[in-house]
Formats: structure tokens, C-alpha cells, sequence
């Protein structure tokens, strides 16, 4: 520390004065407006300069609100179920995911269903059916994956139609052996 200290020191005495890069000619007015009919001639024309600025700013303003206005009213002749499946399944992932699928009007009830609450994905629950609507419309099963997915529901349906007689069997066993 001490030697870097003594090396500015010396570096500083070693160079003398610093030289100005510029001479008295800068520090003069030159170009400058003297008389008042060039200032006022100069005023007026930064005044409209600024004025053209000012018109050019609400022009554009303008346009960008009637863009706006556009888009608002092309978005609000959109179907209202198609808005609803895309502000609500995109919110979690992008439309590919779900455009690339095929399901029937059920199978596509069903996987709102899970959305909700498997994922806990926030749709209200007069949403869900103008999603799952919207969806079958825009995106259907073909005839081989409708069949698929009919067996595939009806098996579960039925599955879990079995599962209280299950359950009751199994309880009934357990207190059985309690009993005895």
C-alpha cells in the first residue's frame, strides 16, 4: 500500500502541470444569436419544432388507441367459451399442448376435471363446462379414440362403481376379526 502511495506521488510530480486541451477561442460566443429579430426568428422556429413534436406524440398516441380498440373488439366478437379455454389452459401451458389432442365432449369434461383438481388449476365452475364444450368443438376425437375413450371411461366408471362393495367387504372382514 505504502509503495503504491510513493509511486503515485512521484508519478504525479514527475508530469507538471496538466496542459488544457482547448484554447480561448472555445470560451467565445461565435455562432451565438446577437440581435433580438434572429433570436425571436430562432424562438419561433424551436417553438414550432416543438409544436410538430407535440402533434406528432398525439398522432401516434391516437393510433396506438385505435389499435387498441381494434383488438378489443376483435377479442370481444371471439366466442366467449374460446376466450375462457384460452386465458385459463394457457395460463398454465401453451395452446400446442392442448391443440395437438383429440377428445370427445366427455373426455375433455374429464381433463378439466383433473386440471382442477389434480392441478389445482384455478376455473371457475361455470367455466368448466363452456371450456370443456369448446374444446370438443375445436378439438374432437377421431372415431378410433372416441371408442378408446368410451371403453377407457365406461371401465372406470364401473371400477368405481365396485369400489364401495370393496370397501364394505374389506371393513366387514375387519370387524369380523375384532369380534372374535
Amino acid at each position: 500500500m505504502k509503495g503504491a502511495l510513493v509511486l503515485a506521488l512521484w508519478a504525479a510530480l514527475a508530469c507538471g502541470p496538466a496542459a488544457a486541451d482547448i484554447d480561448e477561442s472555445a470560451y467565445q460566443a461565435g455562432d451565438a444569436v446577437k440581435d433580438q429579430a434572429a433570436r425571436g426568428r430562432l424562438l419561433r422556429q424551436l417553438e414550432q419544432e416543438a409544436e410538430a413534436e407535440r402533434r406528432r406524440e398525439r398522432e401516434q398516441a391516437e393510433a396506438e388507441r385505435r389499435i387498441e380498440a381494434e383488438r378489443q373488439a376483435r377479442e370481444a366478437a371471439r366466442p366467449l367459451s374460446e376466450r375462457l379455454a384460452e386465458h385459463h389452459c394457457t395460463a398454465c401451458h401453451t395452446a400446442e399442448n392442448y391443440a395437438t389432442k383429440g377428445h370427445t365432449w366427455l373426455g375433455w369434461r374429464l381433463v378439466v376435471a383433473r386440471m382442477v383438481w389434480l392441478n389445482d388449476a384455478a376455473i371457475p365452475f361455470d367455466d368448466r363446462g363452456l371450456i370443456a364444450d369448446h374444446l370438443a368443438q375445436a378439438h374432437p376425437a377421431s372415431p378410433d379414440d372416441a371408442l378408446w375413450e368410451f371403453a377407457y371411461t365406461l371401465s372406470g366408471g364401473l371400477a368405481l362403481l365396485g369400489l364401495p362393495w370393496a370397501a364394505l367387504l374389506l371393513l366387514g372382514q375387519g370387524r369380523r376379526k375384532y369380534r372374535r
